[in-house]
């Protein structure tokens, strides 16, 4: 059977967000919480994807009508068996858009340096962008934000200036599995402590403070194979915002069955706002996150 655009919109319950982009709950993963909308589908192209599990690919073209058949949900479990997003990022490898946005970062590095905080030195260490028409969300410009490990381009990610509701970040393009953000940090010899935040501008604003320090996704986006790569340090301290204290402990007790002390934090602000926006010192942020409670 197949199924025309006209039927997703009735099939999958898709709505209406933008001139270009439509939405639902995600045929794969389910709705999120209070039935959120993740699964993104942009008729004009085809394209689909999901913000939550990365489902994602394009639909099929019959009689110059493009549709999701059936088939299409049914092999969704044949990509957590793949890596999907193997030429994704061979793609971004190859093209280097980070690069390419980076030289055109011009006025936008005071914009970011008033709103986020960061240094001129942060902008051009990591190397930091402008694109002036998201690719996944054509209604807004973005900052670019490169992902890197081991010297090689993972995932690049667009901070909307202009989200309009339809969330503050978008991958480059659809296949870009989640990523650690200032990852190298995680590599090397053993040491004392590494501090994790949800969210790239705010990694950036505590490492401008001298602390070794990585961002995720969001708060649910943790992948329990990460959790090798905090073997090199004696403790992690999870240090989200105020409103995901019970996620950061959910996050604990997944990092605490590695052979590392974690510590959950409680900030009475977000971590960047601390340094940005208070003016509060990096003596008591540390005093703070000692004070978190202990998993072990």
């Amino acid at each position: 059977m197949e199924i025309t655009h006209n039927a997703i919109i009735t099939l999958y319950n898709f709505k209406q967000r933008t001139a270009s982009e439509w939405s639902s709950a995600c045929p794969k993963c389910g709705p999120g919480p209070k039935d959120t909308d993740r699964f993104r589908y942009w008729p004009e192209d085809g394209r689909y994807w999901c913000r939550k599990c990365g489902f994602f690919g394009w639909t099929d073209e019959n009689n110059n009508s493009r549709y999701l058949g059936p088939e299409t949900w049914q092999n969704a479990a044949e990509s957590e068996k793949t890596p999907v997003w193997t030429e994704a990022r061979q793609r971004l490898q190859e093209y280097r858009p980070d690069l390419t946005y980076h030289h055109r970062l011009n006025g936008e590095a005071s914009l970011i340096s008033d709103r986020w905080g960061l240094a001129n030195s942060t902008i051009e260490g990591h190397k930091l962008g402008y694109c002036d028409r998201c690719p996944t969300y054509l209604e807004s410009d973005s900052i670019t934000i490169p992902y890197y490990w081991k010297e090689q381009l993972i995932h690049l990610q667009h901070r909307l200036l202009k989200p309009n509701g339809s969330g503050k970040y978008r991958p480059h393009m659809a296949g870009l599995s989640v990523a650690i953000f200032n990852a190298d940090v995680l590599r090397g010899d053993f040491t004392d402590f590494v501090v994790i935040v949800e969210g790239a501008m705010k990694a950036m604003r505590l490492e401008q403070e001298g602390l070794p320090v990585v961002g995720i996704f969001s708060k649910n986006s943790w992948k329990d194979e990460w959790g090798t790569l905090l073997k090199r340090f004696e403790t992690v301290f999870i240090c989200l915002d105020p409103d995901a204290y019970t996620d950061a402990h959910a996050l604990a007790r997944r990092i605490a069955g590695f052979p590392v002390q974690v510590r959950v934090a409680n900030p009475p602000v977000k971590p960047d706002d601390w340094f940005a926006k208070y003016g509060m010192g990096l003596g008591p942020f540390c005093q703070m996150l000692e004070q978190g409670r202990l998993y072990r």
